[in-house]
C-alpha cells in the first residue's frame, strides 16, 4: 500500500506559531522518546517509582490508611510490590462503588484520592447499569502530558508541526450533556469534559468547536460538522475511524450537493495530511477510509498514529510508524499489571509488571491511577510485542522476551468483559 504525498506547499497563518511553541515544549520529549534503550532499559524502575509515588500520594485518604500505603510506600521496590498486592487485591468497578458514589454524589474529599475529585467520566455496560470513573486533576494532567507525546511522536515521523497546526485540527469526540450536582462535581463523557478546558490559542486551531463538539444526536453532529468544516483548511483528524469515515462519507456527498466536483475528501481538504485514531481495530476500514479520503483503497493517510486512550487513563501510543505495537505510557502518574486471561476470575490471580509478561500471552490490564483506582480491572486484553529488560531489584527471573527486547510495546486483541463506553468511545475489540 503506498502513502499519499504530503502537501509540502500548503500555506501558512499565524496559528503556526502556536505549532511552533508546541514544538519547542515537545522537541526535548521527542527526544528523550526516540532513546530506545532508555525505555528498554528503565521502564521498570520508572513503574516501581510511579507505584510509590501513587501510594504515598494517596497514604492519607481513607482507602489509604485502610490499607497501609504509607508504610508499603516505605519499604524497598521489590517489598513494597509485594505488600501492595497482599493488601490490595485486583478488583474490578464494583468493589469501589460505593466509595465514588460517596465521592460523586455527597462530594466527599480524601475518599479515594486526597481532596474532592470534581469530575466524573460516565460509562456504562451492555449488561450493567452506569459507571462513574474519577477523575482527578492529576488525571487530567495525565492526559495532557499524554497529548503532548502525540505531537512528540508525530515530529519524530518526520510531520512539521507548525505546518500542521497553520490549519485546522478535527477531533471527533463524544457526544453527551455534562451535568453538575449541587457540589459542583461533572458528570459526562470524556470528550466533554475536556472540550470546555481547550483555551486559546489553541481554539484557533480546533474543529468543530465547543458547540457542535457537545451535541448529543450523533446524525445531527455530522450533518453539523460536515456543514461547520467544509470549507475550513483540516490537516489533521483525531478520532475513531468508523465516525470519521461517516463523516467523510458525508462531506464528499454535501459537497456534491453544492455542485462542487469531487470525488473524495482529499479534493476538498488538500492538505489533510495526518489522521489520529483509535477505538476500533483500523485494518477493517482500511479500504473504505482510504476510498473515501483519497479515492484509492490502496493509497493511506502519509501519516497515521494509533492510540489506546480508556476513561480511566491514556495508555499507550504508537511510536513507530507501520508497526502496530503501542508504547504503553510508563511515565505518566499509572502503575500498570498484567494478568493472565485464564486466570483473571481466579481468586488469586498472578499479576506481572511490563517487564515480566512474556509474548505469545494474552493479559487483561489491571492498572493503579492517580485518581483512586488500585489494582483495577479495566477489561482490555492485550498481547505484548517488545518487552522491557527486567528490574533486577524485584528479584523475579526475567521474562520470556522470544528475542524480542524493547520498550513496553503491546496490542488490544480483545474485552475480558463486553463493557462500552455509552457515548462509544471505548469499544476495543479484536474483531469488527
Amino acid at each position: 500500500m503506498q502513502k499519499a504525498p504530503i502537501s509540502n506547499d500548503a500555506p501558512t497563518r499565524w496559528t503556526s506559531l502556536v505549532g511552533a511553541g508546541l514544538l519547542a515544549r515537545v522537541w526535548f520529549r521527542s527526544k528523550k522518546l526516540s532513546d530506545l534503550d532508555y525505555w528498554r532499559q528503565s521502564a521498570a524502575k520508572i513503574q516501581l517509582a510511579q507505584l510509590r509515588k501513587l501510594l504515598k500520594k494517596a497514604s492519607k485518604t481513607e482507602f489509604g490508611r485502610e490499607h497501609d500505603f504509607a508504610k508499603i510506600a516505605s519499604l524497598p521496590d521489590a517489598e513494597m510490590l509485594d505488600a501492595y498486592r497482599k493488601s490490595v487485591p485486583v478488583r474490578d468497578w464494583y468493589a469501589f462503588k460505593d466509595r465514588i458514589a460517596r465521592m460523586r454524589e455527597g462530594g466527599e474529599p480524601d475518599i479515594l484520592w486526597p481532596g474532592r475529585v470534581m469530575h466524573f467520566c460516565q460509562t456504562s455496560g451492555t449488561t450493567a447499569g452506569d459507571k462513574f470513573i474519577p477523575l482527578s486533576k492529576e488525571m487530567f494532567r495525565s492526559n495532557y502530558l499524554a497529548s503532548l507525546d502525540i505531537f512528540a511522536n508525530t515530529h519524530r515521523f518526520g510531520v512539521s508541526v507548525p505546518r500542521l497546526l497553520s490549519g485546522k485540527s478535527l477531533f471527533l469526540g463524544g457526544s453527551s450533556d455534562v451535568t453538575a450536582n449541587e457540589h459542583g462535581i461533572k458528570t459526562g463523557d470524556l470528550s466533554g469534559l475536556v472540550v470546555p478546558m481547550i483555551r486559546w490559542p489553541l481554539t484557533a486551531c480546533y474543529l468543530p468547536g465547543p458547540k457542535i463538539a457537545l451535541m448529543d444526536h450523533w446524525p445531527s453532529k455530522i450533518e453539523a460538522m460536515a456543514e461547520a468544516c467544509l470549507d475550513e483548511d483540516v490537516r489533521m483528524i483525531s478520532g475513531m475511524c468508523s465516525w470519521a469515515l461517516v463523516l467523510f462519507e458525508r462531506m464528499v456527498e454535501l459537497a456534491k450537493e453544492r455542485g462542487r466536483e469531487v470525488s473524495c475528501v482529499r479534493d476538498l481538504w488538500p492538505n489533510l495530511d495526518l489522521f489520529v485514531h483509535g477505538g476500533v481495530k483500523y485494518t477493517p476500514f482500511i479500504p473504505r477510509v482510504n476510498e473515501a479520503v483519497f479515492g484509492d483503497p490502496e493509497v493511506d493517510f502519509p501519516t497515521r498514529l494509533e492510540l489506546y486512550p480508556a476513561s480511566e487513563g491514556f495508555i499507550a501510543i504508537q511510536d513507530t510508524q507501520d508497526d502496530p505495537g503501542l508504547r504503553l505510557n510508563t511515565d505518566l502518574d499509572v502503575f500498570y499489571e498484567f494478568v493472565p486471561l485464564d486466570e483473571i476470575d481466579s481468586e488469586n490471580p498472578r499479576a506481572f509488571t511490563c517487564d515480566r509478561v512474556q509474548t505469545g500471552v494474552r493479559y487483561v490490564v489491571v492498572m493503579t491511577t492517580c485518581a483512586g483506582l488500585y489494582r483495577y480491572i479495566i477489561g482490555d486484553v492485550v498481547e505484548f510485542d517488545t518487552i522491557p529488560d527486567p528490574d533486577p531489584s524485584t528479584g523475579a527471573a526475567a521474562a520470556a522476551h522470544g528475542g524480542r527486547a524493547g520498550p513496553p510495546r503491546l496490542r488490544i486483541v480483545g474485552r475480558h468483559r463486553h463493557f462500552i463506553n455509552a457515548f462509544g468511545e471505548n469499544l476495543i475489540v479484536e474483531h469488527i
